[in-house]
């Protein structure tokens, strides 16, 4: 293989591995527990989530987030956030049974399925120092959809590699007809 076609692969290689660690340093899956989310977010759906929010935006009204579980012992919960500070809450929806003002710093947060949720109504607004993130891409899938295009990536890349590897033992550069042959010939066993 010419130094320069090494170079090249080595290269690429280098920036896709780059991006896979920056792509699991900014991001990480959470998922959903119990029913609280459903029928859109039913449990065990999973999120990416992010807090970078330099990356996917400011947290707002309507978006979906990770917070630290006030009352209990599982760590984290998913909701949404129905008010952001200076927010109004109804009565029906405030734990003090009274219209309600979200204090500076805090935020509101309900589950989609307000029969089966822990949320504000439970343990009052949320201190924006305890969200852990936002939601930023839903999936069904046990695997990330970027991982598995990231890692594809890498894969083709290394295949790419070694296929020019292989055939720049085998031929010179004038022998390209054959080569070309031998190239449709081996990516056809490697697709078998």
């Amino acid at each position: 293989m010419k130094p320069s076609s090494r170079r090249s692969a080595l290269f690429s290689l280098l920036v896709l591995v780059a991006l896979a660690a920056f792509f699991a340093a900014t991001f990480r899956t959470v998922r959903v527990v119990g029913p609280s989310m459903e029928p859109q977010h039913p449990d065990g759906k999973r999120f990416l989530m992010t807090s970078d929010y330099w990356l996917v935006g400011p947290i707002s009204k309507g978006d979906v987030v990770v917070i630290d579980d006030p009352e209990g012992p599982s760590g984290e919960l998913v909701k949404r956030v129905y008010a952001m500070p200076g927010g109004e809450v109804p009565s029906s929806l405030s734990p003090i049974g009274m219209k309600q003002t979200v204090p500076k710093g805090q935020i509101y947060v309900l589950g989609d399925n307000r029969d089966e949720s822990t949320d504000s109504r439970d343990f009052g607004t949320v201190p924006l120092s305890s969200v852990r993130g936002k939601c930023v891409h839903l999936w069904s899938w046990d695997m990330s959809i970027p991982f598995v295009i990231v890692f594809a990536g890498i894969a083709l890349i290394a295949a790419d590699w070694l296929l020019l590897r292989r055939l720049s033992k085998r031929y010179s550069q004038g022998d390209a007809e054959e080569c070309a042959h031998d190239f449709g010939r081996i990516c056809a066993e490697l697709l078998e």
